[in-house]
């Protein structure tokens, strides 16, 4: 999803950065360095400071990004089915794995390869699947959603 920012005479006019990947939980830490404040160690968040990227420099993310729609099999687009998704999802480095809290529905794409996810890559890459649900149940386990401990599963 594209991101514009300005900041006159810090960010660089025109720069284009199409290797970074960044999200909405990176925005707090950022600003907060931009600032020049630690983020409150009382505040629990995933994001990452990504400020090199903003200064033109791209950059690597460190750690996963993680996310949770609402419900399992959530509609994205109300009454078109190839618009429903899995509640839970991660995207570590190119693989992006989108799966249920029971371990159903599960969806592996390489978005190197596949940037419009179309080909769901379970079956070849069972291994890389289930080290991201294990990611995924840590992650989901940290503020009390439980999970299943299944192997992921299409159906």
């Amino acid at each position: 999803m594209p991101f514009i920012a300005r900041w006159k005479g810090v960010i660089p006019a025109g720069a284009v950065d199409n290797q970074t990947v960044s999200c909405g939980v990176d925005l707090s830490p950022t600003f907060c360095h931009f600032a020049g404040v630690d983020m409150p160690e009382t505040v629990k968040h995933d994001g990452q400071d990504m400020h090199e990227a903003l200064l033109g420099t791209p950059r690597k993310r460190s750690r996963p990004i993680f996310w949770q729609y609402g419900d399992p099999y959530a509609r994205l687009r109300p009454g078109n089915p190839d618009f429903v998704s899995p509640s839970l999802a991660i995207r570590d480095g190119d693989w992006k794995l989108l799966i249920n809290p029971d371990g159903t529905g599960a969806r592996l794409f390489n978005l190197a390869e596949d940037p419009g996810e179309r080909s769901n890559l379970l079956g070849k890459h069972p291994q890389i699947a289930a080290e991201l649900w294990r990611k995924i149940r840590a992650w989901a386990g940290s503020f009390g959603l439980v999970t299943a401990d299944v192997v992921p599963s299409i159906s």
